[in-house]
C-alpha cells in the first residue's frame, strides 16, 4: 500500500492518478474496475490517511440517470453504520467528476477466498453470520442491496487469525420507501 511519503505523479495512462479530487483526496493508484466505475486508493491530504475513492466512468457519468444512481449510493451508504458494511467518508463533484469516498478496507474478495480452497465449517459459518448481520441491519434501515455477490464482499484476516467480512458496492441498492428503481 502507498504511504504518506509516496507522492503520486500524474499518469498519462490514467489521468486520475495524481489528481486531487475536491481539493482533499489525492488519487494514488487503481484498486479495481467495474461496469460503472473504478475504485482507487487516494490519500486524504489534510490528515494523511488512505481512503478508497469510487469514480464513475466518463461515458457513464455523462448520463443523468447514472449520476443520480451514484448519488443515491452515497446517500444509502451515509445512512449505514455497521462494522460489516463499508463506511462512507465523503461525496463530491470535482470538475465534472463525481466521486464517492469510502473507508479503505484491505482484503480479498469472497470469490478469491472461496477459490483458494474449502473453508473450515466454523469459518464459513462465521462469515455467513457477519454477512447476514450486515444485510439485516441494512434491511432494518429499509435498504436492499440488490447486487450481493462474492465480488462485492471483502474478507480480511485480523491479527488474531479470525476473518472480518465487509459488504461493498451499494450502487444499485434501493430504499424500500423510494419510488425510483
Amino acid at each position: 500500500m502507498a504511504n504518506a511519503n509516496d507522492v503520486p505523479t500524474r499518469d498519462i495512462t490514467d489521468p486520475l492518478i495524481g489528481r486531487v479530487l475536491g481539493g482533499r483526496y489525492q488519487v494514488v493508484r487503481k484498486l479495481g474496475e467495474g461496469g460503472l466505475g473504478s475504485v482507487y486508493v487516494a490519500r486524504q491530504v489534510a490528515v494523511g490517511r488512505d481512503v478508497a475513492v469510487k469514480v464513475l466512468h466518463e461515458d457513464i457519468a455523462a448520463k443523468e440517470v447514472h449520476r443520480q444512481r451514484f448519488e443515491r449510493e452515497a446517500k444509502a451508504l451515509a445512512q449505514l453504520r455497521h462494522p460489516n458494511i463499508i463506511g462512507i467518508v465523503d461525496f463530491g463533484v470535482d470538475d465534472g467528476t463525481s466521486f464517492l469516498v469510502m473507508e479503505l478496507s484491505e482484503g480479498a474478495p469472497l470469490g478469491q477466498v472461496i477459490d483458494a480452497g474449502p473453508l473450515a465449517i466454523p469459518v464459513a459459518l462465521d462469515l455467513v453470520r457477519q454477512m447476514l448481520r450486515a444485510l439485516a441491519y441494512a434491511h432494518g434501515q429499509r435498504l436492499v442491496h440488490r447486487d450481493l455477490k462474492p465480488a462485492n464482499i471483502l474478507v480480511r484476516r485480523l491479527p488474531d487469525g479470525s476473518s472480518h467480512l465487509v459488504v461493498l458496492d451499494f450502487g444499485i441498492a434501493k430504499f424500500l420507501d423510494d419510488e425510483q428503481a
